[in-house]
């Protein structure tokens, strides 16, 4: 057969299986060694003869005796072919196992119980006996559950580096691409992410392709990856069937676009699927907090937290409340989870804060909600924010102080500082806020830092302005 005829037959078998929903993948004789080189009990099981086979594709072991009869020598063969088939249906009834409890493991770490799923990791890699029984194949798949849950930690990046690389080792036939495009986004950013991404195209590749255009602002292209989500099936010539992921970021690209009515219909289809995953609750639970602004009101981003609105901004019919209230027991629920980081901890509070604030009939449980805050954490920019522009009946002053300690400390960033300007406003301090803005100026060096300081710098100096005016006698 020549090597187009080949090719042809490769295209008409890939088409042929894409129509059924099933992705073809054509292995070399070396990709289906590999996979067989951890599995002697298959290789024994089907070919024969069997100690040949096995020491082709296995390698060899060494007999137990060097000076043995040539009877002797047939017998411990077969004895060794024993062995080695019943170590290999442990290591294969081992790894299925684990493969079984990793699955469980996933599941428990995208709903957000993701100390559950360290303490397993822990347990099972501590136990050297059985770690060792595992098949290399299983070793990576073990090692690349571990790099995703160190990826956020401080110093996580290269931890996970690592331990993909170590997963390589293990299992060259699989080089865990996502991963690497989520360690490269995290380190050096989307582009160098999107590099990585080239040339794949399943679902979770496209999904994770989507994902991070859309965190660039690319919404258009976003759409156009996820193109295959626009038919209820699976499209024959592509193979491609949606997940909840598809339709969680779908759902987030209608609402970075204003389309909430839309947005919301993706992001049902996701909680459809996996109603439980974290990820997606908490998107539902934006979409649900923005289906209550106007969209005019709605940024053209996504939305790390939520910044406070005008009250002219909101909508007050029923289905618009109702939605608010459902999102607040979801954020709520999250910021509660008892292995929560506090970071996350403290941006679920201010969606919930927010949606107290935004709802016409619950302001004395925002007000009691945010002297709560401020109470356990004084420091909390994103509440500050929220008190500031609502003009809240909320003490400041620890705020001022840990704030201002912090900013002498040299440890502090930009939200911080603003939030301080903001209190400065709030207890009419106005030259304070100018003094600090100046003394500043130095930290705000990114585009969108440099934006706020010229904001706020010239808020200052018209309220200054307006106060030294009304002190003359003026107008």
């Amino acid at each position: 057969m020549s090597n187009r005829q080949r090719q042809d037959e490769i295209d008409t078998q890939r088409k042929r299986f894409a129509a059924l929903g099933i992705t073809y993948e054509l292995w070399s004789a070396a990709t289906i060694r590999n996979k067989l080189r951890p599995h002697p009990g298959i290789v024994a099981t089907y070919c024969t003869p069997a100690e040949h086979w096995i020491q082709v594709i296995c390698g060899g072991t060494s007999p137990p005796f060097q000076t043995v009869s040539e009877q002797g020598k047939q017998t411990a063969t077969v004895v060794d072919t024993a062995l080695i088939t019943l170590l290999g249906q442990l290591t294969e009834r081992l790894s299925s196992q684990t493969e079984h409890e990793l699955e469980h493991m996933r599941i428990a770490w995208r709903e957000g119980r993701k100390s559950e799923a360290a303490a397993w990791l822990t347990a099972l890699k501590n136990d050297t006996v059985y770690w060792q029984g595992l098949s290399h194949t299983m070793q990576a798949k073990v090692l690349c559950f571990e790099a995703s849950l160190v990826l956020d930690h401080p110093g996580g990046v290269k931890q996970a580096r690592a331990l993909v690389e170590e997963a390589y080792a293990l299992d060259p036939a699989d080089p865990q691409v996502r991963l690497r495009v989520l360690i490269a986004y995290r380190d050096t950013g989307s582009e160098a992410a999107l590099t990585l991404l080239q040339g794949q195209e399943d679902v979770e590749s496209r999904n994770l392709h989507a994902a991070i255009l859309l965190e660039m602002g690319h919404a258009a292209e976003s759409f156009a990856a996820l193109d295959f989500a626009t038919t209820p099936l699976a499209l024959p010539s592509q193979g491609l069937t949606p997940s909840a992921e598809t339709f969680r970021v779908r759902a987030l690209a209608h609402l970075v676009t204003k389309q909430v009515a839309q947005a919301y219909l993706d992001i049902q289809k996701a909680l459809a699927l996996e109603p439980h995953w974290e990820r997606i609750r908490y998107a539902a639970a934006v979409i649900q907090y923005c289906s209550a602004v106007v969209p005019v009101a709605l940024p053209d981003h996504l939305l790390p937290w939520p910044e406070p609105v005008d009250w002219a901004m909101l909508k007050r019919d029923d289905a618009s409340l109702r939605s608010l209230r459902e999102a607040a027991q979801v954020f709520r629920e999250l910021a509660n989870m008892p292995e929560r980081e506090s970071e996350d901890r403290q941006i679920l509070a201010t969606w919930y804060l927010a949606c107290l604030l935004n709802d016409p009939d619950r302001q004395d449980d925002a007000l009691t909600y945010c002297r709560t805050i401020l109470q356990a954490e004084p420091m909390h920019y994103r509440a500050i924010a929220w008190i500031v522009v609502r003009n809240l009946d909320v003490d400041l002053t620890p705020s001022i102080d840990a704030l201002t300690h912090l900013i002498q400390g040299n440890k502090a960033h930009v939200l911080h500082i603003l939030a301080l300007v903001g209190c400065c406003f709030v207890s009419h301090q106005t030259q304070q806020a100018i003094e600090l803005l100046q003394e500043t100026r130095a930290l705000f060096t990114e585009p969108e830092a440099e934006a706020l300081w010229t904001f706020w710098y010239a808020q200052a100096l018209a309220v200054s302005r307006r106060l030294a005016c009304l002190a003359s006698g003026g107008v």
